[in-house]
């Protein structure tokens, strides 16, 4: 499997989300290559129910429909402002009703722990 252009546009919109950079010295997060790293990590998760699952949320993540649903805003994601989206993705975190979201943020957890695990640094440790 691999992220199509969309779904790696809206994993891009999402990581910048947490890490923007600041428009002079220091790089968003997509410009440093955390969506590379990210799809890796969940590309290669051997559970492939998760892994189709998160990303047919990427599929719908910028759509104005699905956006509506999580945030009340028809707004594609990617053209919300930084402070917008921050405010959605912290909305998301507390909706643990939905199984969608429940499975696309266990996902995204495992994730970042094998990362933190695995990460260029993990060797020294």
């Amino acid at each position: 499997m691999h992220l199509s252009d969309r779904q790696r546009a809206a994993l891009a919109s999402i990581c910048d989300t947490f890490a923007p950079g600041d428009g002079a010295g220091i790089p968003s997060a997509s410009r440093l290559g955390a969506t590379e790293v990210m799809a890796a990590l969940v590309l290669h998760n051997p559970r492939a129910a998760e892994v189709r699952q998160f990303l047919r949320l990427l599929d719908r993540w910028d759509s104005p429909a699905t956006q509506f649903v999580l945030g009340g805003s028809a707004r594609p994601f990617s053209r919300q402002s930084q402070e917008r989206r921050e405010r959605t993705l912290l909305a998301l975190a507390g909706v643990w009703a939905v199984p969608a979201v429940v499975s696309a943020a266990l996902a995204w957890r495992r994730t970042r722990a094998v990362s933190a695990v695995s990460g260029p640094d993990s060797a020294d440790t």
